[in-house]
């Protein structure tokens, strides 16, 4: 009967591990976040970049984060705009919920792209596409302040995006600017958290 007993709370640990051993005082946690490197990565594209992040810390190490992030570019002879929805599944190390913490993401990414090509001809080119991306991710969160309610957030993560639609408005020329291949995040989050 013992073993029996420690098998059934061994298959519950491992298979519903959001719900074993009672709460912790870190549960419910909510960091609203954003990332500072946005307004650096718009100064050197020439466009506008902006992202937000919606933390949510659940219970035993676990948490669930999503990043929404935009991007437009503007110019005579070309066109960018994108979108991307971003949620995150998150491991910390530390039961508090900081320091180093691992997971996994998903991408959902939608951009519009228009240019002007002149090679030799002036040749225009002009297209939606919408792609899924899947990856791991790595990152460090501190907490600042007498109060801890602030915190810094520094997140990179390495994947893979796959193309899975593309819808051509005017197409001159076959040449295409993104294909499936490596994806990655980057971001230094400055947040303030909810819940203690």
């Amino acid at each position: 009967m013992q073993w029996k007993c420690r098998m059934l709370f061994f298959m519950q640990t491992l298979f519903f591990p959001f719900y074993s051993q009672g709460q912790n005082e870190n549960m419910g946690k909510k960091i609203i976040k954003i990332d500072l490197a946005s307004p650096i990565y718009s100064s050197l594209s020439n466009g506008i970049a902006g992202s937000i992040f919606f933390d949510y810390n659940l219970k035993n190490h676990h948490g669930i984060q999503v990043q929404l992030f935009s991007y437009s570019f503007d110019e005579k002879n070309s066109k960018f705009k994108s979108f991307q929805f971003i949620p995150q599944y998150k491991y910390s190390f530390n039961k508090n919920y900081k320091g180093l913490y691992t997971g996994v993401y998903l991408k959902y990414k939608y951009f519009y792209e228009k240019e002007i090509i002149q090679i030799p001809k002036i040749l225009r080119l002009e297209f939606s596409q919408q792609s899924f991306n899947l990856g791991l991710i790595l990152g460090c969160q501190i907490y600042l302040g007498s109060q801890k309610h602030f915190t810094v957030d520094i997140l990179s993560g390495i994947g893979y995006g796959r193309i899975y639609s593309t819808n051509y408005i005017v197409k001159e020329t076959e040449y295409i600017f993104s294909k499936d291949g490596p994806d990655g995040i980057l971001a230094i989050n400055l947040g303030y958290c909810f819940g203690y």
